[in-house]
């Protein structure tokens, strides 16, 4: 039998595509069920979370161990997402996200409606992003 070897730049290369976003926000259907207007709830409420969440990996990007730490949580969250939340939350404040950042990751409370990074408004219409 002949092995081969194969160098891959990203864990996206070889079919892998996780961040901590997709840890924290794994409830997204379940947190717009019922709004008059996904979109803008989405707007609103998620994607704030998570640019910031992927701010902060970009700030740590190209870290070998970093992504194998955030597919190992992604591993723990189908098994227990309370568990990988505190972990993930650990990680916030490991590579230098604010508390509100951990406290997000944590999603102990309520999600509440905050403007995209970089800006001071809040998104008021679904279609700011088109």
């Amino acid at each position: 039998m002949r092995c081969c070897t194969a160098t891959f730049e990203t864990f996206e290369e070889i079919g892998i595509s996780t961040d901590l976003a997709s840890i924290v926000f794994s409830d997204e259907a379940d947190i717009l069920l019922g709004s008059d207007d996904p979109d803008l709830e989405y707007n609103r409420l998620i994607r704030p979370g998570k640019s910031r969440l992927g701010l902060l990996y970009l700030a740590h990007a190209g870290s070998p161990v970093l992504d194998l730490r955030i597919i190992a949580l992604t591993l723990l969250s189908a098994l227990d997402r309370g568990r990988a939340l505190q972990r993930v939350a650990h990680l916030v404040r490991q590579s230098g996200g604010q508390d509100h950042l951990a406290r997000l990751a944590l999603r102990a409370d309520p999600l509440a409606a905050a403007p995209p990074p970089g800006a001071s408004e809040m998104i008021a219409s679904a279609n700011y992003w088109r």
